[in-house]
């Protein structure tokens, strides 16, 4: 059971992608789009 005081918004969760991607831990070539995050999110959370 997730906490649901640790919820990130499609935006927050691509913006700490990206910043991962800039300390070079990630490559940001993978990194998906902001409308690809929201669609998994919403059918993580119907289920």
């Amino acid at each position: 059971n997730a906490d649901k005081s640790n919820q990130y918004l499609a935006n927050d969760m691509l913006l700490k992608l990206l910043h991962i991607a800039d300390s070079e831990k990630l490559d940001s070539e993978i990194i998906l789009k902001v409308e690809i995050i929201e669609n998994w999110t919403s059918r993580y959370f119907v289920a």
